[in-house]
């Protein structure tokens, strides 16, 4: 078979390590009779190359760049553009063109994203064109091979981990079976083809540490790993083979914890056989493909391996506990206890050796090189398959599941009793949970040693079909969701630290109820050398915990579980007072109602008579009031109360519920003010409610919460009001055809003037207001007048002011009762005539609130508004509340 290898020029560390690979490949094939062709930019000089290999250098970039001040002026390449693949300029394309399109060979195999696209576009049809992906799934841009897809006949990587990232990727929607084919196999390796290979003694105290250049701070914790546990093994020694790439930075924290004569940074040499020959462990701190090359090489010298897990391979080279030891990535103590646990521990030592030996064999030299070439050979005969261009990443494909019929609440306590369930029969005594808080979810808690049998427990087979498990996508894995069952046994042999339990979050097209807020995390610590519990990332409360701590029952989301007695008191971060939410309502389609509200309006004239004061806009009822009630449900479970202000009438959806409570008119204004409808004088009169908590939510029925939110979302824990300020301004009093609201905001602003000695220049935003009792009181008693005049105008007046909408926040941010907030909001004015295409962008669900403003004229056709407003909040707020007739 003629084969041709094209490198790339990134020099990039992944881009060097693909380049190392297919040299190894390459050197293999031509020892085993095949034609081969080794070609990139300049002339490939490897330090060992096999007899017989054709190489090929497309060009002196000398000739081609120029230089100023050290820095290249050539202008980028158009066949291998930058943002791809770096190392080619503008000087490549024509050496390129030319040779790619004169290409004689069978098969052509590239590793770089760029080169295969530049590759797919001009490689003769004939050519069977191979794409190897040697980059993690965090490095890797799928762009240019997704582009190319149809042309591109096979995809190999090494990585089982990548490898189903690259199927779901860019195999097709029928799971490979349409797509590019995607294969996984060994990848070949060059340093263990040496006829001799020292063997270890492991007697001798050195741990060797290689594997390539580390991400930022590896080495400098696999330094502090080493520190901590040096006191203890005065004997033992840490020699680091990073070819030069980090000993600058590695003196510093030698330097930190005393270490002059225990580390030892020696040059780099090129036989590294014999450096794993005289150590007793490895240690493989590397995140790139290098550490592949480095644990094999160490196996192959009968060193047991350790290693932070990595997806790049660590995982699927060493069997925790059997040929080496696994530590969650990046954790200090953990990888103190490993080293600490392989030093001590000689008969360890030499039963993870032994075992560590058989490893290396399924990576013999001419199996691999088989395999891949046999790979070649089908793809040759095999008629290319093709691809749609525009592929996505597993990230943002959405589970076809269907949505369970739960609220976020009760997600929230399935998941957290089954990974409870879980944790006790995995750890009994160790297990326990963060309360949720913050922004934080509930977190159950494990020792790292107790994660397979967790995976094995929460996988059983009767685990709710409602809930999904997810690994987040942390430290270079592509974020995975799936059935419980099957996640879980595919990480199981793995040792990252976050998971999380949830429920399948949508459908197809758009995310559901429980999309967001409806997660468990699920967090495994590593001990360190002394036995403590080390959390894997900070949290509210403790960063360690030891074996000697005690636990107490608590209730979380429900459910009884173990927790620490730190973690069962009250935060000054968090509200722990008594919320209700009180709406006005009224039916505009009641005839009684509607005739009173003529007859009240008949002998009116001026502002009260506009429409913009009492027309008939301002009481046609949508049933907003029954899906806002919903949001409620599904989003604020903590609410204590519902007060539902009305003209003595009742939704005919609504049935006595305790969490309910109607409030007539008449409970709350002087008889002389009824009937009133004007919005203004109900809402000046709100803060009478009998049983009213101090802390409430006042909620207009075209406001809705947007997703799960909690009370500090609306107060802080010192009960003070969060405002939401508009940034329109009110403007300057004087327009006599100013609307109602704008002018009670103009009589805002003297009373504040009078009050506080400053006055009110912004709106707030169309959003749940908060409020707070003993403000609106004080304000009733510094303006008696003004309150008596609103409460008596049945419609809007000129002489009205806004309590519940501007002046009690205003006058709470003025004296320190209230602050400013955030949140994410939505004003959609229904008479627009876009509103259908902001309904459609309100279901991806990223709104803390929106509001849907009704108006006199509309747009749409009213049949067409109608349908379309009851389609869009049947689908948004699906579940029916406790207190609604069915």
């Amino acid at each position: 078979m003629r084969v041709t290898y094209l490198l790339s020029a990134d020099p990039a560390p992944h881009a060097v390590a693909a380049n190392r690979a297919l040299v190894d490949e390459a050197s293999l094939a031509a020892a085993a009779g095949h034609a081969v062709t080794l070609v990139g930019l300049t002339r490939p000089a490897p330090r060992t190359l096999a007899p017989g290999i054709a190489v090929v250098g497309l060009l002196d970039r000398a000739d081609d760049c120029d230089v100023e001040g050290g820095v290249s002026t050539e202008p980028p390449s158009i066949l291998v553009p930058p943002q791809w693949e770096d190392g080619f300029g503008a000087g490549a394309d024509p050496a390129l063109r030319q040779y790619l399109t004169r290409l004689d060979t069978d098969v052509l195999v590239t590793a770089g994203p760029g080169l295969v696209s530049a590759a797919a576009r001009l490689a003769p049809e004939t050519t069977t064109l191979v794409y190897q992906e040697h980059r993690l799934p965090s490095e890797a841009d799928l762009d240019p091979v997704a582009m190319c897809a149809a042309r591109i006949d096979l995809v190999l990587t090494t990585s089982p981990a990548t490898f189903h990232w690259l199927r779901a990727a860019l195999a097709g929607p029928a799971g490979g079976s349409t797509g590019m084919p995607v294969e996984l196999v060994p990848d070949v390796a060059g340093e263990l083809t040496a006829p001799y290979r020292p063997r270890s003694t492991l007697a001798s105290p050195l741990i060797v540490a290689a594997g390539g250049p580390s991400r930022g701070a590896s080495y400098t914790r696999l330094v502090a790993a080493f520190g901590q546990i040096a006191a203890d093994l005065p004997d033992w020694r840490l020699r680091i083979l990073d070819e030069g790439r980090s000993k600058g930075a590695l003196l510093r924290p030698i330097r930190k914890w005393g270490l002059y004569d225990r580390v030892e940074l020696p040059a780099a040499g090129d036989d590294l056989a014999a450096e794993w020959a005289r150590g007793a462990f490895s240690v493989h701190v590397s995140p790139n493909a290098e550490v592949r090359r480095s644990i094999r090489g160490a196996m192959a010298a009968g060193l047991p391996a350790v290693a932070f897990d990595h997806p790049s391979g660590a995982r699927h080279l060493i069997d925790h506990g059997v040929n080496g030891l696994l530590v969650s990535p990046d954790s200090v103590p953990g990888m103190a206890s490993a080293l600490h646990r392989l030093a001590v521990d000689a008969d360890l030592r030499h039963r993870l050796g032994e075992r560590a030996l058989t490893v290396v064999e399924q990576y013999d030299a001419a199996a691999v090189l088989a395999a891949r070439t046999h790979l070649y050979d089908r793809a040759r005969s095999r008629q290319r398959a093709t691809v749609s261009a525009g592929v996505v990443s597993t990230a943002s494909v959405r589970p076809t599941r269907a949505v369970p019929d739960l609220t976020p609440q009760q997600a929230r306590t399935l998941a957290l009793t089954w990974a409870a369930g879980a944790a006790q029969s995995a750890a009994p005594e160790s297990w326990f949970v963060v309360p949720p808080g913050l922004g934080d979810p509930a977190t159950v808690v494990l020792p790292m040693e107790a994660r397979p049998a967790f995976l094995d427990a929460l996988g059983r087979p009767e685990a709710p079909v409602e809930l999904s498990l997810v690994d987040p996508g942390e430290f270079d894995w592509p974020f995975r969701r799936g059935p419980v069952a099957e996640l879980a046994a595919e990480i199981r042999r793995g040792r990252t630290p976050h998971l999380r339990l949830e429920p399948w979050p949508g459908g197809h097209e758009q995310p559901g109820v429980l999309a967001q807020g409806c997660a468990v995390a699920i967090e495994f610590w590593e001990r360190s050398p002394q036995g403590d519990l080390v959390a894997a990332r900070r949290n509210r409360f403790v960063q360690s915990v030891s074996p000697a701590e005690s636990f107490v029952s608590y209730d979380v989301e429900g459910v009884t579980v173990r927790t620490l007695p730190l973690m069962t008191r009250p935060t000054v971060h968090e509200c722990h007072f008594p919320i209700d939410v009180v709406y006005t309502w009224v039916d505009g389609g009641d005839p009684a109602w509607e005739a009173s509200r003529a007859e009240r309006l008949a002998d009116l004239e001026g502002t009260a008579a506009t429409r913009e004061s009492s027309g008939r806009a301002r009481f046609v009822s949508r049933d907003e009031l029954r899906y806002s009630m919903r949001s409620v449900h599904l989003f604020a479970p903590w609410v204590r109360r519902i007060h539902l202000v009305t003209a003595s009438q009742v939704p005919t959806w609504l049935v006595d519920h305790p969490k309910v409570r109607l409030v007539d008119h008449k409970e709350i204004l002087p008889p002389e003010a009824l009937p009133t409808f004007n919005s203004h004088a109900i809402e000046a009169a709100l803060h009478k409610i009998p049983d009213l908590a101090e802390h409430w939510i006042y909620l207009n029925d075209d406001v809705f919460l947007g997703r799960p939110l909690s009370p500090e979302t609306f107060f802080t824990p010192a009960g003070q009001p969060k405002v939401l300020l508009d940034e329109s301004g009110v403007g300057d009093v004087g327009d006599p055809r100013a609307k109602p609201w704008l002018k009670a905001a103009w009589n805002n602003r003297e009373l504040l003037a009078d009050a506080v000695g400053a006055i009110n220049i912004l709106p707030l935003r169309h959003v749940p207001h908060p409020q707070r009792t003993c403000v609106v009181a004080e304000l009733e008693a510094r303006f008696p007048a003004e309150f008596l005049d609103t409460l008596r105008a049945p419609f809007r007046s000129d002489t009205d002011i806004s309590v519940l909408a501007s002046l009690a926040q205003h006058f709470g941010l003025a004296t320190g009762q209230a602050v400013v907030g955030t949140a994410e909001d939505t004003f959609l004015d229904i008479s627009t005539s876009g509103v259908l295409g902001v309904l459609r962008r309100l279901l991806d669900r990223q709104n803390d609130f929106f509001c849907l403003g009704d108006h006199h004229d509309h747009a749409l056709p009213p049949d067409r508004l109608h349908t379309a407003l009851e389609d869009f909040l049947a689908d948004y707020f699906p579940l029916t509340a406790p207190w609604e007739r069915t």
